[in-house]
């Protein structure tokens, strides 16, 4: 039986990110098990047909229309995001605020993410939503 399929939303106004962060789901053997969607801002994000659909957010901390982290999980909260999130930054600082009532991981060094093994985890983690810690 294969493994369910995670489908991922990768938030970054840098188009190379989705692309880098499949190449390296490739490697980690999820190429079979992930769909990746890209969107360049929180806006189209959250316009977005389906957004509820997604299991996993990849969002970066510098995004045209939203002023960091805190500001983006505000925005995403009252939006009623049920799915984790990972925080995705250059310079992963730990100063994020936690009182959104959602599931938040990181915020990650974009460098870890290149780990396929950290990768594989961070999927696994959307595929078992009892192993997940709400921020």
């Amino acid at each position: 039986m294969a493994n369910p399929t995670v489908s991922a939303a990768v938030v970054d106004d840098d188009p190379i990110q989705v692309e880098i962060l499949r190449g390296i789901a490739e490697i980690a053997g999820l190429g079979d098990t992930m769909d990746l969607t890209a969107f360049r801002s929180l806006g189209d994000f959250l316009s977005g047909a389906g957004r509820s659909t997604f299991d996993l957010v990849f969002l970066d901390r510098r995004l045209p229309d939203s002023e960091g982290f805190n500001a983006a999980l505000a925005t995403l909260s009252q939006a009623r995001l049920a799915c984790p999130v990972v925080l995705m930054s250059a310079h992963a600082g730990k100063d994020i605020a936690r009182p959104y009532g959602l599931t938040i991981i990181g915020p990650v060094d974009k460098l870890e993410l290149t780990q396929p093994e950290y990768l594989k985890r961070l999927f696994e983690q959307a595929k078992n939503p009892a192993n997940q810690r709400n921020g």
